[in-house]
């Protein structure tokens, strides 16, 4: 593990200082704008940053797991996935930004609505290939760890059926998602 992040920790430093020379060579640079005046005002120094500036943490990630992981292991391949889903899920609203003046609209990317989709959807997807993956590979008739959920002070945890192991993948998933890119925007 700690190779991977140091993998990925140098990866993004040596590509970092490049990619982010190019970005505003190509002066691909956004201007924060909140629904608060004196947030605004705060972030008024941040105008002209470069966005896609994700592309160094994603490529970071990426070439750590391909050098440090086990590739085939299914979790690894679902993580790599949802990299790959959500990181393009960012490009297309940052290039929707970019390019809005373009189209005659405002400077918003996808639409709150439109990203919750993509992730309500990732998420749906991974549980249920997490899900019948650890039917698949758990003795018959046991109860098996995959779709066991640990509680507090509760000595035995709970079983999930597929539903409620659906609904938590999907609250992860979106509140993660979401609480990075809250983040991220600050």
């Amino acid at each position: 593990g700690a190779a991977a992040m140091l993998t990925a920790f140098v990866v993004a430093v040596v590509i970092g200082p490049a990619v982010i020379r190019t970005l505003r060579r190509l002066k691909i640079g956004d201007v924060p704008e909140f629904f608060n005046e004196d947030v605004n005002r705060l972030m008024a120094m941040k105008g002209q940053t470069p966005t896609m500036g994700g592309v160094i943490i994603l490529a970071g990630i990426f070439v750590g797991t391909l050098l440090w992981a086990q590739l085939g292991n299914f979790y690894v391949d679902m993580g790599l996935f949802c990299l790959v889903w959500l990181g393009l899920l960012g490009m297309a609203d940052d290039y929707l930004k970019l390019t809005s003046a373009r189209r005659g609209g405002g400077r918003d990317g996808l639409k709150s609505w439109e990203k919750m989709v993509f992730q309500i959807g990732l998420g749906v997807v991974l549980a249920y290939y997490i899900f019948k993956h650890g039917q698949a590979n758990w003795p018959a008739g046991e109860s098996g760890y995959f779709n066991h959920l640990i509680v507090p002070f509760y000595k035995h945890g709970l079983t999930l059926p597929f539903w409620a192991f659906t609904v938590i993948s999907v609250l992860v998933i979106t509140g993660t998602s979401n609480a990075v890119n809250l983040t991220d925007g600050m």
